[in-house]
């Protein structure tokens, strides 16, 4: 009886997280899709394709990837005119950045992020 009550609150647990999860990317999609379309362009599918491939380019997960795009993006957004097309081609040059330069130099990228969110 033990192992099965072990195993029911292990199953019970992933599918938490599971759901959490789940959650926390609809969020994410969310913002991006509000943030990169307007009457100039709709780039929150470049972003999203850039997001599921981040774990290649930039060492970040899809969900990490859009919550660092969206914490700079607006500012990012109004300095190219509302361009969100720019804005999506600039935002993954700017996170793949910020990936090479936590890795090369061992700072920690949320250090790096607050310092590109005062550049934007």
């Amino acid at each position: 009886m033990a192992s099965t009550a072990s195993v029911t609150a292990a199953f019970a647990g992933l599918v938490t997280a599971s759901v959490n999860a789940r959650g926390e990317l609809e969020q994410q999609v969310g913002g991006i899709e509000t943030l990169f379309v307007n009457e100039l362009g709709n780039a929150s599918e470049t972003v999203i394709e850039n997001a599921n491939k981040a774990y290649k380019t930039a060492g970040l997960s899809a969900i990490d990837y859009m919550k660092t795009a969206t914490s700079f993006s607006a500012s990012l957004l109004q300095s190219l005119g509302n361009d969100t097309i720019k804005a999506a081609e600039v935002t993954d040059m700017a996170i793949i950045d910020m990936s090479d330069n936590a890795n090369k130099m061992g700072t920690a990228i949320e250090s790096i992020q607050d310092a590109y969110q005062r550049i934007c």
